[in-house]
C-alpha cells in the first residue's frame, strides 16, 4: 500500500488515526499501541500476505533472543545468543536477497549449473533486518533490552517507516512509545505532520514521477544495446539524479509527517544533499540514517580512523562496498559503493594534505567544490540506475563522447509522449528546488516559536501564507495521485 494512493490517504490512514485517538482516551492506553501494531502488520501484508509470516517470525525471534541474552548470567552464553541472533538476521537477508546473485557467480566462476530460481524480495527486508541487527548489537553491549513485546513489535513494524526507512534506532523511538504518559492530541504535531506529508507527496507524485518519464526510456534504451546521443545521456542522468532524490526524500518526509500525527518523531533522513561541498558532507546529508548505521556498526567496529591512515582508507572502502551491496545483489551496486569509497578516500587525503602542510583552500576550489561534488555524485548514479554493467559503460561513453556524424540534440529514444524541451524544463525546476529553495525541514522548522510563558514549549506559527502554500502543495499532490508508481527504495 503506497503512501501516495487513494486507499491509503482516504481510507487506511484516517481509520488508523481515528482508532488510535479513540483508544488512547480509554482507561487502557496500551490498546492504542496494540491498534498501531495490528494496523502496521495489515499495512505490511497488504502487498503480499505470504511474507507477513516471515516478518512476524523475524520480530518474535529477535525479541526472544534479546530477552534470553540479557537473562544469561555467563558471558559465553550471552555471546552465543548474540551470535545466533546475528546469524539468523544475516541468513534471512542473504537467502532472500543475495542467494541468487551468489549462485549465479559461483556457476560462472566454476562452470557449474546449479539451478535456483530468483526469489521475490520481501518488502523492506533490508530496513527491518538492519534495524534489528543494530538492536541486537546494542543489547549485547549494554545488557538491556525491551521487555514489552508490544512496544518491541511497534518499534519494528511502525508503518510510516517500515518499508523504506528511515532506519530508526531503538533509543530514538522506544521511549516515545510509552503510551501511559501520552498527552492529548497536540495540534502542533498535526500541523507539522500535514506539512511534512504534503511536501513529501508533492516531491513524489509531481516531481519524481514526472521526471522519471525521461530517465526510464533512456536507461531502457541503453539496456537494450542502443547508443544514446550526447544530450540524451545527460538528460537521462540528470533526470534520474533528481528522480531518486525526490522519490526517496519524498517517502522520508511522508514517513516523518505520518509519525507526527501519532506524536512520534522520526529522524530526518535527508538534508539538501546536492548542496554538499564534498562527498564526506554528501553522506552526512544523504540517507542519513543508513550513513549513521554504517558508521556505528561497521566502520567504527572495523577500527575507524584509530589504526592509522592506510587502515582508515581500507575501512572506508569496505564500509562503502558493503553499503553498495546493501542496496541490491548486483555488481553495479558493488561498483557504486566502491566508487563512493574512492571518493571518500580522495576527500580525506585532500583534507590530510591541507592540514599537514597548513595549506589554505584556494578560492576557486572552494567555489567549484559543490559543482565538482554534484558531478561526482551523478556519475556514480549511472552505476546505481543501470541494470547491467554494459549499459552503464554505454551511458558513460555517451556522456563524454560527441558523435559528429549524428546531431547531439537528437532525442530519438524518448517515449512518444515526451519531448526534450519538456524534459529540460522538469530538470530545471528540480534543480531550482534543490539548489535555491530551503529543504522541507528548513521550511517547516522556520515556523517554530518558543512560548516563554510555557517553559520554553515549542509552538508553531501558522500564518495564512504558510497554510495557503501547504494547501496548494497538498492539492497538487492529490490531483497527481493517478500517475504514481512505486517508490524506488521499495526494491531494496
Amino acid at each position: 500500500m503506497l503512501f501516495c494512493s487513494y486507499e491509503f490517504i482516504f481510507l487506511f490512514f484516517p481509520i488508523v488515526l481515528i482508532g488510535f485517538y479513540l483508544l488512547k482516551k480509554t482507561n487502557h492506553p496500551q490498546w492504542s499501541l496494540a491498534w498501531l501494531v495490528v494496523a502496521s502488520f495489515f499495512f505490511y501484508g497488504y502487498w503480499k500476505w505470504s511474507f507477513l509470516g516471515l516478518f512476524a517470525f523475524s520480530c518474535l525471534a529477535n525479541y526472544g533472543l534479546a530477552v534470553i541474552g540479557t537473562k544469561a548470567i555467563r558471558h559465553s552464553i550471552r555471546t552465543f545468543v548474540f551470535l545466533v541472533a546475528l546469524a539468523f538476521n544475516l541468513a534471512v537477508i542473504f537467502y532472500f536477497k543475495y542467494s541468487f546473485f551468489a549462485l549465479t557467480n559461483i556457476n560462472a566462476i566454476f562452470n557449474l549449473s546449479i539451478q535456483f530460481d530468483k526469489l521475490i524480495l520481501p518488502l523492506g527486508i533490508s530496513f527491518y533486518t538492519f534495524q534489528q541487527i543494530a538492536y541486537q548489537v546494542d543489547v549485547y553491549r549494554e545488557r538491556r533490552c525491551e521487555r514489552s513485546l508490544l512496544r518491541y513489535l511497534l518499534f519494528v513494524s511502525f508503518f510510516p517507516q517500515l518499508i523504506a526507512g528511515p532506519i530508526v534506532h531503538h533509543k530514538e523511538v522506544l521511549p516515545q512509545f510509552n503510551f501511559s504518559k501520552l498527552k492529548s492530541i497536540e495540534i502542533d504535531d498535526c500541523i507539522q505532520g500535514l506539512a511534512f506529508f504534503s511536501i513529501g507527496l508533492f516531491k513524489k507524485v509531481v516531481l519524481a514521477d514526472n521526471v522519471a518519464h525521461f530517465s526510464t526510456p533512456l536507461f531502457s534504451a541503453a539496456l537494450h544495446g542502443e547508443s544514446l546521443a550526447f544530450m540524451e545521456a545527460w538528460l537521462a542522468v540528470l533526470s534520474y539524479t533528481f528522480q531518486i532524490y525526490f522519490d526517496f526524500s519524498g517517502y522520508s518526509d511522508m514517513a516523518i509527517g505520518l509519525g507526527k500525527f501519532f506524536g512520534i518523531t522520526l529522524p530526518v533522513n535527508f538534508y539538501s544533499p546536492y548542496k554538499a561541498h564534498n562527498v564526506i558532507e554528501f553522506w552526512r546529508r544523504w540517507h542519513i540514517t543508513l550513513s549513521i548505521f554504517l558508521r556505528d556498526y561497521l566502520y567504527i567496529p572495523l577500527g575507524g580512523s584509530r589504526r592509522g591512515k592506510v587502515r582508515r582508507y581500507f575501512n572506508l572502502m569496505i564500509t562503502m562496498l558493503l553499503g553498495g551491496l546493501w542496496h541490491g545483489a548486483s555488481w553495479n551496486f558493488v561498483f557504486w559503493g566502491i566508487l563512493h569509497g574512492f571518493y571518500l578516500v580522495v576527500n580525506h587525503l585532500y583534507k590530510y594534505v591541507r592540514k599537514k602542510f597548513n595549506l589554505n583552500e584556494l578560492f576557486f576550489i572552494k567555489i567549484l567544490s559543490p559543482t565538482a561534488t554534484f558531478l561526482c555524485v551523478i556519475m556514480a548514479w549511472v552505476l546505481f540506475r543501470a541494470e547491467t554493467f554494459e549499459s552503464a559503460m554505454s551511458i558513460y561513453r555517451s556522456l563524454v563522447m560527441v558523435k559528429f556524424d549524428s546531431p547531439i540534440f537528437s532525442f530519438q529514444h524518448l517515449g512518444p509522449f515526451s519531448s526534450a524541451s519538456e524534459g529540460g524544463a522538469w530538470v530545471f525546476v528540480c534543480a531550482f528546488i534543490c539548489f535555491v529553495l530551503p529543504n522541507s525541514y528548513e521550511f517547516i522548522m522556520r515556523q517554530r516559536l518558543f512560548d516563554r510563558g510555557h517553559s520554553g514549549r515549542v509552538i508553531f506559527k501558522t500564518t495564512l501564507l504558510y497554510a495557503l502554500l501547504i494547501g496548494i502543495i497538498l492539492g497538487l499532490g492529490i490531483l497527481s495521485l493517478s500517475t504514481t508508481g512505486e517508490f524506488i527504495y521499495f526494491q531494496f
